[in-house]
């Protein structure tokens, strides 16, 4: 799926500075494991998405 140059930009700034989990996931808990339904729920609940 086509997404958008600037957060093409972004992600690949993310990649380069935080690198991939070794199982290729873009995001990862500090210890290398997956977040859970809860976590994301609280980060979707309190952010706003902003540039993009």
């Amino acid at each position: 799926m086509p997404i958008p140059p600037a957060l093409v930009a972004i992600l690949r700034e993310h990649i380069d500075k935080y690198g991939l989990a070794d199982d290729g996931r873009l995001f990862a808990t500090s210890k290398g494991g997956l977040y859970t339904a809860s976590a994301i729920s609280r980060v979707e609940g309190g952010s706003e998405v902003t540039g993009v």
